[in-house]
């Protein structure tokens, strides 16, 4: 039986009613029948008693106009009969009922989406790396130094706005390992040994700050290098020329 179905029915307290006891069995039978119409129904309208009670229209209206209707009241928003313990249940389970929906509904939260919360653990791996952005630049910026010598002023303006480009576009800082490995001056290019300069670095960053790229692929610049070696030939052969 669902819950919708049950009404509380106090088997003592029904027996030990005077108005029950005053009524014979074929009006209690009546009474209890139009409970339970009364509580699938949400009340009873009138002209449904002679076909609920299966009596004549004189013999209803003697027993609602008697004992019977001392039970029941009309309802004035409908005109529907209703008994009078079943209204102060029906406000109680009513009463239940939206505290339960209010208490399921403060409860409940959409599921995300993988992606959303896929986003949400890179959002927070983001905000954790870039909270400790600066200082892991900095410690790349000590190894460089320690291998290197003092860095040029120009390449650390580099770096820096670099890391800042990283942080406005939400994207996971570098450690101070990549770092390093990012700014190594000799490394293998195609296969090839590479020995890069500072100025090398800095246009690499910048370049990948205009582009907005991810990542930084610094390559000698070989139009300044076949320059200065142009000049440096020029340089001979005027030498070699005047002797």
């Amino acid at each position: 039986m669902a819950k919708a179905d049950v009404f509380g029915f106090d088997a003592s307290a029904w027996l030990e009613r005077p108005e029950v006891q005053a009524l014979g069995l074929d009006e209690q039978g009546a009474v209890v029948r139009m409970l339970c119409f009364d509580w699938l129904n949400d009340g009873i309208e009138p002209r449904h008693l002679p076909g609920l009670l299966g009596l004549e229209r004189e013999r209803v209206k003697e027993l609602i106009q008697g004992l019977v209707g001392e039970l029941f009241e009309f309802r004035r928003s409908d005109g529907r009969i209703v008994g009078m313990d079943l209204e102060a249940q029906r406000l109680l389970k009513s009463e239940k009922s939206a505290k339960s929906a209010e208490s399921a509904r403060s409860r409940w939260k959409p599921k995300r989406t993988q992606s959303e919360r896929t986003s949400e653990v890179s959002d927070r791996n983001a905000t954790a790396s870039r909270a400790n952005g600066r200082k892991e630049l900095e410690k790349g910026i000590e190894v460089w130094e320690g291998q290197n010598g003092t860095m040029p002023e120009a390449l650390k303006d580099a770096c820096e706005a670099y890391r800042k480009c990283r942080a406005e576009a939400r994207w996971p800082m570098y450690k101070a390992v990549q770092w390093a490995e990012n700014l190594k001056l000799e490394r293998k290019l195609d296969g090839t040994h590479a020995v890069l300069t500072a100025d090398d670095l800095c246009e690499a960053l910048w370049k990948s700050i205009a582009s907005g790229w991810r990542s930084v692929n610094p390559r000698p610049n070989m139009q300044k290098r076949n320059k200065n070696r142009m000049n440096r030939f020029a340089a001979l052969e005027g030498r070699d020329a005047r002797g």
